[in-house]
């Protein structure tokens, strides 16, 4: 059963200043970081969404082994990243499921999103816990892509996710979620890394 990787980069990183999918980390990039532990956990189909500074991306990053998809709309929120992304990995009908990843959560690990993975089945959505608000990354089922397809604005899969509250699953284990949204963030974390 293929699951594919949808990596969301497609943000504009107005609060950084600079394109937070090309900031050092690890010996790489962030979005480099995050397409790295998506292979780890053995996902080969791996979809990237890009927007603000998308040449710039493309050009470090390079394109071996991924899908680049440009979403015109980026300005307007992850919900259209998300819409873009789908729409064109749905058309390969081997792909049962998809895995949406952010590019900004380093501290995301190979072991969980394989965690994931082992709790999907093609009925039931598997998402990270933020307290009690499921969230990314979160891995839905091919059933719910024609209304992944249709989102809109900021709200990203939240409302996939609050619909289907029910049909959510957890992984055993408890991820790392932090985020890197600021300049102040991203030098606190990139100085403990690994600690």
């Amino acid at each position: 059963m293929e699951i594919a990787g949808l990596i969301l980069a497609a943000g504009g990183s107005r609060r950084m200043g600079e394109p937070k999918q090309l900031l050092p980390w690890a010996n790489t990039t962030l979005l480099e970081h995050t397409i790295g532990t998506a292979r780890l956990a053995g996902i080969s189909k791996l979809f990237i969404v890009l927007g603000g500074d998308s040449e710039a991306i493309q050009k470090k990053i390079g394109k071996e082994g991924l899908t680049w998809v440009q979403n015109p709309d980026w300005s307007q929120g992850m919900g259209t990243s998300i819409a873009a992304g789908i729409g064109l990995l749905s058309d390969d009908p081997e792909i049962r499921g998809c895995l949406i990843l952010l590019c900004d959560q380093p501290f995301i690990t190979s072991t969980y999103l394989q965690a994931m993975i082992d709790t999907f089945d093609e009925q039931t959505i598997v998402a990270s816990r933020y307290r009690d608000t499921p969230g990314a990354p979160c891995l839905f089922p091919r059933r719910y892509f024609a209304q992944l397809r249709q989102l809109e604005g900021d709200q990203g899969a939240r409302k996939v996710l609050r619909k289907y509250l029910s049909k959510i699953k957890y992984p055993s284990i408890i991820p790392d979620l932090r985020d890197i949204d600021t300049p102040g963030k991203y030098r606190q974390y990139v100085d403990r890394q690994g600690k």
